[in-house]
């Protein structure tokens, strides 16, 4: 090649290069870069694992297993801090375990730093009711209708919030509201119910709970707490049998005396009755998302949360060959006529009462309380 082809060669690559790197620059000013195919790659990747985790992390809160759904829902809050569908997810899951005070905290540092948000505050309140912020949860919660969020399930926190501070007529008001939006929902009858009886109109508590506990969807909750009403209102054999569908006898007998102990104190009575309205699981909410089997088995007694799923934990790795495969998993709180609480864990699904009851005898042996949870 001559001198001065070979000057021209070099003119023209020095040329493509600069047209090259000067187009380079004006998609970096749109794109924000030329990104090579191993950033890109990478990129892909990311998103990928980023929709693996979500995934995982809503299908472990749906089946009831909130400590793996937590830990992915970390992860991906602190890849992401103001990513709404994350944080809502992180929220009720740390509600589900009983962590209610650590949920409200990160819910009102993302309202303070971030825009209105309707889904926020409407779990912000279900958080502060836990916890016994009734005020708090009362202002979070007709906030949260304000901005359009006029779920039943709002709704229905918004009237127990109300209960407990006193305010029978305005949570009956919220109930009402719940009702017309989701018809027949045996959770909002079940608190309407109480509701009533709280604010003294025992019979007119009995007939709604009649109602909701002849529903298909009727839980051991709705008939419990129809058998406390029977027994409140003085009729023993009817509180019995009911108490007896879902209850061994040495329960049964043990409910019957709190009856009649609850009967002649006001006070304990108005106690007893605030305890029976679910504020930490939203348990209809929970029904409408987990799949649960046909049965379930009740097992425990421990004073917190956390020891309630240390046991748990313990049993499984103990009676491996019977709890495997009851991954849906729930953690009850049962408060007691002294005023005291315990946690039970309620695990499932079970095929039949046979499967059920020879599960309960395994436990029973090793001197585990066990009981089996009728849907």
């Amino acid at each position: 090649m001559s001198n001065r082809a070979e000057q021209l060669d070099k003119i023209l690559r020095v040329t493509v290069l600069r047209w090259t790197l000067t187009l380079c620059a004006a998609l970096f000013l749109v794109l924000g870069a030329c990104a090579s195919p191993e950033v890109e790659q990478s990129e892909r990747e990311s998103a990928a694992i980023d929709r693996s985790l979500r995934m995982v992390a809503a299908s472990a809160q749906q089946r009831g297993d909130h400590a793996t759904a937590l830990t992915y829902y970390r992860r991906l809050h602190r890849n992401d801090p103001n990513d709404v569908a994350v944080l809502l997810g992180l929220a009720r899951s740390l509600r589900a375990i009983g962590s209610a005070k650590e949920a409200a905290q990160l819910l009102e540092k993302a309202l303070a730093e971030g825009p209105e948000n309707s889904a926020l505050l409407s779990e912000l309140g279900r958080a502060q009711l836990m916890i016994g912020n009734y005020a708090g949860a009362i202002a979070s919660l007709n906030e949260a209708i304000t901005a359009g969020n006029d779920e039943w399930q709002t709704l229905m926190a918004l009237g127990i919030s109300y209960d407990r501070e006193g305010s029978h007529v305005l949570a009956r008001q919220a109930y009402d509201a719940a009702l017309l939006l989701s018809k027949d929902n045996t959770a909002v009858l079940n608190n309407l119910a109480l509701s009533h009886a709280l604010d003294g109109a025992i019979g007119t508590g009995i007939r709604i709970l009649e109602r909701a506990a002849s529903s298909p969807g009727a839980t051991m909750q709705v008939r419990q707490n129809l058998a406390l009403l029977y027994g409140i209102d003085g009729n023993e054999e009817l509180a019995a049998k009911l108490a007896a569908i879902d209850l061994d006898p040495a329960d049964v007998k043990e409910n019957l005396e709190t009856y009649r102990a609850l009967r002649s104190d006001d006070a304990d009575l108005k106690e007893a009755l605030g305890s029976k309205q679910p504020v930490g699981n939203d348990r209809g909410e929970l029904a409408k998302t987990i799949q649960r089997g046909p049965l379930r088995i009740e097992v425990g007694g421990s004073p917190t949360v956390e020891s309630a799923i240390d046991l748990w934990e313990t049993l499984r790795t103990r009676h491996q060959n019977t709890l495997a495969k009851l991954n849906n998993v729930e953690i009850v709180e049962q408060n007691l006529a002294n005023g005291n609480s315990r946690f039970l864990t309620w695990a499932g699904p079970i095929a039949d009462t046979a499967q059920a009851s020879a599960i309960c005898a395994d436990l029973k042996s090793s001197n585990i309380h066990c009981a089996i949870v009728n849907p």
